[in-house]
């Protein structure tokens, strides 16, 4: 009987269990690197939170969180392989730049649901860059 009592017991631990796990949203962390070749304002074409930094360097670091409920680590890594995350620069004249992602415009389905990512951006330029968003949404700054 106490056998039947613990198999119970373990039974019902570990599906309380998958389901509290399976809610979790998947995260995926990326880091890139863009060279600002000069360029004294950089405009950010992206949606979600954008924090901004100013550091010592010559470079852009950019950081970017990706959130997904309803999606497996292992889905949204595969997004990342295929190209849905990435950042591009995009010169708009001699001092002014575009940071986008160009594949987040697209809409996937997965299961006959449209995908919606919850996306954090950490974009750290040197200290003669001003940042500003293409969408007059404000920024968060950690100057």
């Amino acid at each position: 009987m106490t056998i039947l009592k613990n198999l119970c017991f373990t039974f019902l631990f570990v599906c309380i269990n998958s389901i509290f796990y399976a809610q979790e949203p998947a995260t995926i962390t990326l880091v890139s690197s863009k060279n600002i070749n000069g360029a004294t304002q950089l405009v950010v074409d992206l949606e979600g939170e954008v924090i901004a930094d100013n550091w010592t360097k010559d470079y852009i670091h950019i950081e970017i969180e990706i959130k997904a409920n309803d999606l497996s680590q292992e889905v949204i890594k595969h997004l990342e392989r295929i190209g849905r995350f990435q950042t591009k620069i995009q010169n708009l004249d001699l001092e002014s730049m575009r940071l986008y992602m160009p594949n987040l415009k697209l809409p996937v389905y997965i299961n006959g649901k449209k995908l919606s990512e919850d996306i954090t951006y950490k974009i750290s330029v040197p200290k003669n860059v001003i940042i500003t968003r293409s969408d007059a949404k404000l920024l968060s700054h950690n100057f």
